[in-house]
């Protein structure tokens, strides 16, 4: 992973910690879907997909 990728991930987590204990649930399990969604992203440009993101980029490719 990069640097830029590692300060975002703990970025995020920070964020999202910050977010659960106000007691907004909903709001860090989003932070936390966009966060997986960033590093699908990330490994599409890289082209580091493994098996499961590959077949789910796949079948998202087939859908659309």
């Amino acid at each position: 992973m990069s640097t830029n990728r590692n300060v975002a991930n703990l970025s995020i987590t920070i964020v999202k910690t910050l977010v659960k204990m106000a007691g907004l649930g909903r709001v860090a399990d989003m932070i936390d879907g966009s966060q997986e969604c960033l590093n699908l992203l990330a490994d599409i440009k890289n082209d580091a997909l493994g098996n499961p993101n590959a077949e789910m980029i796949r079948s998202l490719n087939g859908t659309v």
